[in-house]
């Protein structure tokens, strides 16, 4: 498991950075298992397929890519 983030020289001549991203505790204030019953009504209205929720702090949610010409 990496949790660096990390450089990556692409066929094109540019270059990629990847970066992994885990879950702070103020993130749980969205997507966290227990949420404030205005933010959580509000959530529902505007997100009503919304699944980001129940995570804990560390878990890993996804990759930031980005991608540099010369």
């Amino acid at each position: 498991e990496r949790k660096d983030a990390i450089t990556v020289n692409l066929k094109d001549g540019h270059t990629g950075y990847l970066e992994p991203i885990y879950v702070q505790a103020k993130c749980l204030v969205c997507h966290g298992s227990k949420l404030a019953a205005p933010l959580e009504k509000s959530l529902k209205e505007k997100y009503p397929k919304d699944q980001a929720r129940g995570f804990k702090v560390g878990d890993f949610r996804g990759l930031f890519w980005l991608e540099v010409s010369k």
